[in-house]
């Protein structure tokens, strides 16, 4: 069977360069990725997917299956931009690996059983609509999940911190203070600082990020408004929710002490930090070294926060960094790295993940004992 797919692979390559090639050349930002996904959906047709487009009632995600039944082999494929300049962050190479391995698994599904899913999830890589998906439940009958993404590395079990982005409106602003009047900002700036301390305070790795301060009127205007927004970051998101409980609490209190208008709601859906598992790693490891990927190296800490980390904490998941660049001094992201993603150097390291990732779909489908394995895995991370 593992023959039989890297001999299909070979007859799609020109299909999943020329994808990735349109999408570098579209460059669609969040949500708007109308011709990205119409592009990647007719693709999947063509190879005899079943596609439901406006998945979830999100106009640019789609949900692709082959085959029936468990066990069930899930592809995550992102495809907007995120940014102004272009695919910074990769995407384009991101989708072609996604949608590359499960065509080149379609091929043989009949034979093996089980299902082949992909999910395509517009948005940010830290906010995208996996995150609204894993909220309506569609990945929790899914047996295991991929999610490869293009970088400067090739490194395995990876790991991201939480994020829980919050805002705080302050309105109607009377404040005096002996003589002189307290104007917006100075209430900012104060509960910016306790926050930042109640944060710090809780563990060595919390911290406050991406702080914003909003004072159009703060300093000359009475009533004054302002805003404060800010993330709550995380190596644990249990840990999070418990800081941003403290949070509210805090404001709650000072609004009855100092008599005034607070709203504190979150800026967007919290995202979890990253259970990259390790059973199936170790397997797509193995299958990464036989195809010609042989500089791997393990545990690389992101600072930032992943959309997948929330779906990992629902279904067995790898999140795995594929080196597209020969100098690994081009950093993603960058202008650089979003020309690396059609280089030649790019070309061969994606056509080796894909042939992984499909082969180790493969291994996961024949081997159920392995799903097994990384689902009772996952169970123990999220205790």
């Amino acid at each position: 069977m593992k023959q039989n797919i890297l001999s299909f692979l070979c007859t799609i390559k020109e299909d999943i360069f020329s994808l990735n090639k349109y999408l570098y050349d579209i460059s669609e930002n969040c949500f708007n990725e109308y011709k990205s996904c119409e592009y990647i959906t007719n693709l999947l047709r063509k190879y005899n997917f079943k596609v439901e487009s406006n998945f979830q009632n999100i106009s640019t995600a789609f949900k692709a299956q082959m085959g029936t039944g468990h066990p069930e082999v899930c592809f995550i494929c992102k495809y907007s931009t995120g940014d102004e300049s272009g695919h910074v962050f990769g995407n384009n190479a991101n989708a072609a690996m996604s949608i590359g391995a499960a065509i080149g698994l379609s091929h043989v599904i009949d034979k093996i059983g089980g299902s082949i899913i992909i999910i395509g999830c517009p948005g940010k890589y830290s906010n995208g609509a996996e995150i609204i998906m894993t909220r309506e439940k569609v990945f929790e009958e899914t047996d295991v999940i991929f999610a490869p993404h293009a970088d400067n590395v090739t490194c395995l079990n990876n790991i991201s911190l939480s994020s829980i982005p919050m805002e705080l409106t302050y309105s109607n602003l009377w404040l005096e203070n002996g003589k002189a009047n307290l104007s917006s900002l100075d209430v900012c700036l104060q509960n910016v600082h306790f926050i930042n301390q109640l944060i710090q305070d809780t563990c060595n790795h919390c911290f406050m990020d991406h702080l914003q301060l909003i004072c159009d009127n703060a300093l000359n205007e009475y009533p004054s408004s302002a805003k404060v927004r800010f993330e709550i970051k995380t190596k644990n998101y249990c840990i999070g929710e418990k800081i941003e409980s403290n949070v509210r609490k805090y404001i709650k209190c000072i609004e009855e002490v100092m008599n005034i208008d607070c709203k504190l709601s979150l800026l967007e859906l919290p995202c979890k930090e990253l259970i990259d598992n390790h059973v199936i790693n170790k397997l797509f490891e193995s299958n990464l070294k036989e195809c010609g990927l042989i500089n791997i190296t393990s545990g690389k800490m992101m600072l930032y926060p992943v959309g997948i980390g929330t779906v990992s904490h629902t279904t067995a998941t790898i999140y795995p960094s594929i080196n597209i660049v020969s100098d690994s001094s081009i950093k993603c992201p960058s202008l650089e790295f979003k020309e690396a993603t059609i280089s030649e150097f790019s070309k061969e390291n994606i056509w080796k993940a894909i042939e992984a990732l499909a082969i180790t779909g493969l291994d996961l489908i024949e081997r159920k004992d392995l799903i097994c394995e990384s689902t009772s895995e996952l169970y123990k991370s999220i205790k």
